[in-house]
């Protein structure tokens, strides 16, 4: 392969799906030589006795390079809170007349007349755009930009094949993983009406006591505040997971999980933990691609547990790779 490819992620902000995409990335492209492109730090001040502080929001990079950039995963490209990320986008690739190509992402939805934007932006991005599920194709459809589907990047992990070595252990918890409530999230209109989402879980499989999964790891990002912040006064008890091992075997070891996360879910389910998911965005059709629903009767479809289904997993590792593939050998034609 060739040499001298950049890569951005939103690793590095404390989410721990993003680092995983992250890790993953530098895994699988190592051959491409791959440097990590970060944030351009614009100082902000937000009062005069107080330390510079930085804005972290805004995809800029520091490079100015004509190399290959690769947008490896995760939603940074959505646009359901404002268009200062396509803003941002937009002036990147007005800047830089660089290839910039794309593997599993997410994106939308667009609201609120961002459509074309969203068009100007991927329109200028190679063709197709590879994207994580099939809404997210039918949205770069809609807007007249070709798209392929590929699959999320965890998926990619070649651990996934030994299942990591971890060592049978016995279920002991009940485990809850939630961001912070966000009143974009169009499946549910209010904070309450996401809590009783929650406690419709615990009540349909007689969940009576959960510890708060919390992901403590917050890299270079000092904005960033652990999930477990915002629902302390709901869960007061508390799992402290500071590397990817810790997650690992935190859910390995749960009886259920509860989760408004979608890469904590997927890791649950090749885990062979039951996961409850709380679904607030159409990313989280990637659980419900790879996944059989075991609880029968159902009291409301975003709390059925599900369980990995793994002929379905792996037709889409399979998709992903071949759609990897097919990815890196445009890439490598123009290093």
């Amino acid at each position: 392969m060739g040499k001298g490819v950049e890569m951005y992620t939103w690793g590095g902000n404390g989410n721990f799906g993003d680092d995983w995409i992250r890790q993953i990335g530098l895994e699988r492209l190592k051959e491409l030589d791959v440097k990590m492109v970060s944030f351009k730090k614009r100082k902000n001040v937000f009062k005069k006795d107080q330390l510079d502080s930085y804005d972290f929001g805004a995809p800029i990079q520091h490079s100015e390079s004509r190399k290959p950039l690769i947008l490896w995963g995760g939603g940074y490209l959505a646009t359901d809170q404002n268009t200062t990320t396509l803003e941002a986008w937009k002036s990147i690739l007005d800047r830089n007349k660089r290839k910039i190509f794309t593997f599993g992402l997410g994106v939308g939805p667009f609201r609120n007349g961002t459509e074309s934007l969203a068009h100007d932006v991927f329109s200028r991005m190679e063709i197709p755009i590879n994207v994580r599920t099939i809404r997210d194709r039918e949205i770069l459809l809609n807007l007249g930009v070709a798209a392929e589907l590929s699959c999320d990047v965890t998926l990619l992990d070649r651990g996934i094949r030994d299942n990591w070595n971890l060592e049978k252990k016995e279920r002991r918890d009940n485990l809850v993983w939630l961001p912070p409530y966000a009143n974009h999230w169009s499946a549910y209109a209010t904070l309450e009406e996401y809590l009783e989402q929650i406690l419709l879980a615990h009540r349909h499989n007689s969940i009576t006591s959960v510890n708060f999964l919390d992901y403590s790891t917050l890299g270079f990002n000092p904005l960033v505040n652990s999930d477990y912040k915002y629902w302390k006064d709901f869960f007061p008890k508390r799992i402290t997971a500071t590397t990817f091992r810790d997650v690992l075997e935190a859910l390995a070891s749960a009886k259920h999980f509860v989760s408004g996360r979608l890469h904590p879910s997927l890791l649950a389910l090749l885990l062979d933990t039951p996961v409850l998911a709380l679904p607030y965005h159409h990313k989280f059709d990637l659980i419900f691609e790879i996944a059989t629903v075991t609880t029968g009767q159902s009291i409301d479809s975003s709390v059925d547990t599900m369980s990995l289904n793994r002929s379905a997993l792996q037709e889409v590792i399979a998709r992903g790779n071949k759609s990897l593939e097919k990815m890196l050998e445009g890439v490598c034609h123009d290093v």
